[in-house]
C-alpha cells in the first residue's frame, strides 16, 4: 500500500481521524450541523461515520458468550391449566357465583 492511499480498516489513519472528530462534536454538545459547518465538513460524510461508529459499539467482542435457548419444564398443578400467553389460570375456583352470599341481579 502506497503513502497516498486511505486506509479504512479498524486502525487506518482515516478511521481514527473521524473517531477523534466525533468525540470532540460529543463533547462540543453542539448539533451535528453546527459542528459540520465549524469544521468545515460535509453533513452526511459526517454523519454517515457517526452512523459506523455507532454501529461498531454495538458490536459484541468475539469473546463474549453466544445466546442460546434453555429447554423449561412445564408443571401441571393441580388445579391450574396453561393458556398461550394467559400463563397459569386456575380452573377449580374454590368460590363459583352460585356458591356466593351476595346477590348478583
Amino acid at each position: 500500500m502506497t503513502a497516498s492511499k486511505k486506509k479504512y480498516g479498524p486502525k487506518g489513519s482515516e478511521t481514527k481521524k473521524w473517531e477523534d472528530l466525533i468525540k470532540q462534536w460529543k463533547e462540543s454538545g453542539k448539533s451535528q450541523n453546527a459542528f459540520c459547518k465549524e469544521k468545515q465538513i460535509k453533513p452526511s460524510t459526517f454523519s454517515w461515520w457517526v452512523r459506523k461508529d455507532r454501529k461498531e459499539s454495538c458490536q459484541l467482542p468475539a469473546s463474549a458468550p453466544t445466546a442460546s435457548f434453555v429447554q423449561i419444564e412445564r408443571l401441571n398443578l393441580p388445579g391450574t391449566s396453561m393458556s398461550p400467553g394467559m400463563g397459569s389460570v386456575a380452573t377449580d375456583l374454590a368460590l363459583k357465583l352460585d356458591d356466593m352470599d351476595t346477590d348478583v341481579q
